[in-house]
């Protein structure tokens, strides 16, 4: 029992990792766009 709650954690804490890294590069990928078309604008 106590190796599967190991196990989990480690999945788990993995998993937040994941989701916090594909927050960042949304929010990367927003920002290129907003900013190709601010430069779409002035071109």
């Amino acid at each position: 029992m106590i190796e599967e709650k190991k196990m989990y954690r480690v999945i788990v804490s993995m998993i937040r990792s994941l989701t916090r890294v594909a927050e960042k590069e949304i929010k990367l990928r927003k920002a290129v766009e907003k900013v190709l078309r601010t430069a779409n604008m002035v071109i």
